[in-house]
């Protein structure tokens, strides 16, 4: 499998790569009432497989890293592409909505409804290398993991006003804090 698109951010300050999957599908479920579709989601969408697809292309695409030899997920979130016109009903839907979640949805597509593609292009384009990273899914008990990695630790969180600055403290050992 792959995936139709892959958009790749380099972010400032940061070495990571940060990639999304955007896969078209040309399949749209009028979600006609009486249908299981309808009773789940009440508004047309795309096919739940395809979803799913997003998910295993999310989960499954992988890289070794270089230096440690250990395998890293690649992808922080994958989206099918549908064709429907309608996008201020479809925010209601639950695949746009699983966005935020999950980092993994739908947003309709066609020559004239882009509106909601590019808010998330610009989201995903001006967010921060912190909120990209918090904006994908981390495997269960991460946080009772770093908990046990930094308990007991002290640790100093102070700001810097430049590069220059960092290079002195840590070439001299030491951290001042004006009066």
């Amino acid at each position: 499998q792959e995936p139709d698109h892959v958009l790749t951010l380099k972010k400032q300050d940061s070495n990571v790569e940060y990639k999304y999957v955007f896969d078209a599908k040309y399949r749209l479920n009028p979600a006609y009432p009486g249908s299981d579709y309808y009773e789940k989601y009440r508004l047309p969408g795309p096919e739940e497989d395809d979803i799913n697809t997003m998910h295993r292309y999310r989960d499954a695409i992988v890289y070794q890293n270089q230096k440690t030899g250990e395998y890293e997920r690649t992808l922080f979130g994958a989206y099918v592409l549908f064709p429907y016109a309608d996008e201020e009903t479809y925010r209601e839907h639950h695949f746009y909505k699983s966005i935020k979640k999950v980092n993994v949805g739908a947003l309709p597509f066609l020559p004239n409804a882009t509106k909601l593609v590019e808010e998330f292009l610009d989201e995903l384009i001006l967010d921060s290398p912190e909120k990209a990273y918090e904006r994908s899914t981390r495997p269960r008990g991460t946080e009772e993991y770093y908990q046990d990695k930094l308990s007991g630790k002290n640790v100093l969180v102070g700001s810097l006003g430049s590069r220059e600055q960092l290079q002195v403290c840590l070439q001299h050992l030491f951290y001042s804090i004006p009066l």
